[in-house]
């Protein structure tokens, strides 16, 4: 049975791809926003809804199993032929030292039948003592069985929170591909308009064909990269489809998640959050020696320092990118100003205006990539050890590993 419930709960953690299972569920989601995809999933998910099936099964037929060996164990107890005594007149070792030979080795013939019964009536008593022993045997065994099933209950709860968190990963990894592809769009959109210009200097004698091949090669290198990420884009949609037991064409919107409130960063405080973690860790609370316990929670102690400190990198970096965005946009504004008096020529003024876009989509990359972190703390806050190494790996996995889709 432990080998059942291993298989059960490696599956069950499997993040990317996952099975596309199908739910009877006629509620088709077709718009989804971050802050509501958790509960969407444990309303929608078949993974998550099946994910406990297989251990419930498994408390049944361990309690059908334990009263089926009890009724047999009280059959035996209370049979009305169950051997009351060992011997007649004599023990075990008496009749043992006995020599089984001739019946003239007996004094009478009265001596060999009690002989002969004493045997057999200890034969009986034998395989009774046995079978009473066997069954309880069992008994126990399963019962220690059952008892161990807390900690394939708090495997599978486990198993939904990282499911849940995989979801979250490609969610977020979804806006930020789409921060991606909005550079790449300003940036094609500015090489097209010195491609016409090069052209047309080139056709007055002022510039030189190379120049117009160059730009060319680089607008066909960024059409095949926002090509590519419309393909990624579109897999992360269809994954998140199958997640939410839906065809993996279904139609679906990505609402941009919220940006990460102020007072939630300064409501997080190290010392009683990590008290608080430590209690709800699945790794402690699956560990029942009191060394590898202790180990337990030093390994999620460090996690969670980790996760803690990586918010505050993330917050300082996305200041930092609000900072140089106030000098992009002065500079915009500028440009603007000198564009309207003549001062300054369209391609130039394009040139700012793609600059201040830019670093807009890396002030939007920086608050998702706070979010990120955030959610990974907020993760660990609830018990789930999350690494810096395992953080990078889903999500890496998650924009790398979209696989292609259509009809979104």
């Amino acid at each position: 049975m432990k080998k059942t419930l291993s298989a059960l709960l490696v599956g069950s953690m499997l993040m990317f791809p996952i099975p596309a299972l199908a739910t009877e569920d006629t509620d088709t989601i077709h718009s989804l926003s971050f802050d509501k995809l958790d509960e969407e999933m444990n309303a929608h998910s078949p993974l998550i809804l099946n994910m406990g099936d297989s251990v419930a099964n498994a408390s049944s037929d361990l309690s059908d199993g334990i009263d089926g060996l009890k009724k047999t164990l009280n059959g035996l107890l209370n049979s009305p032929n169950k051997p009351l005594d060992y011997v007649v007149g004599m023990t075990m070792g008496e009749v043992l030292a006995k020599d089984p030979g001739p019946k003239n080795v007996f004094g009478s013939e009265q001596e060999r039948l009690d002989y002969v019964y004493a045997e057999v009536n200890y034969i009986n008593l034998f395989n009774y003592v046995n079978q009473i022993t066997s069954l309880q045997a069992q008994i126990d065994s399963l019962e220690n069985n059952q008892g161990d099933l807390w900690k394939s209950w708090l495997q599978v709860e486990q198993g939904k929170d990282q499911t849940i968190r995989g979801a979250q990963q490609l969610y977020l990894s979804y806006s930020d591909l789409n921060n991606k592809k909005d550079n790449l769009s300003v940036n094609l959109s500015l090489l097209q308009k010195q491609l016409s210009s090069f052209q047309l200097m080139e056709s007055l004698g002022l510039g030189t064909h190379l120049q117009v091949i160059e730009v060319e090669s680089q607008i066909k290198d960024l059409n095949m990269a926002l090509d590519q990420l419309n393909k990624g884009l579109d897999g992360i949609k269809g994954q998140l489809n199958v997640f939410l037991g839906q065809d993996f064409d279904t139609t679906l919107q990505l609402k941009e998640p919220s940006t990460l409130s102020q007072s939630k960063i300064n409501a997080m405080d190290y010392e009683v959050d990590l008290a608080d973690a430590l209690v709800q860790s699945y790794s402690v609370r699956l560990e029942e020696d009191s060394d590898k316990r202790k180990d337990a929670e030093r390994s999620f102690t460090l996690a969670f320092h980790n996760a803690y400190q990586d918010v505050q990198d993330k917050k300082k970096a996305l200041d930092l990118e609000r900072d140089k965005l106030t000098n992009t946009k002065t500079k915009y504004d500028q440009a603007v100003l000198k564009n309207s008096l003549g001062l300054l020529s369209n391609l130039e003024f394009e040139g700012e205006r793609s600059k201040y876009t830019t670093q807009v989509n890396a002030v939007d990359t920086a608050e998702q990539d706070l979010l990120k972190s955030y959610t990974d703390y907020d993760w660990m806050k609830q018990g789930l050890t999350i690494s810096s190494t395992a953080s990078a790996t889903s999500q890496s996995t998650g924009a790398a590993g979209a696989s292609n889709g259509a009809g979104f």
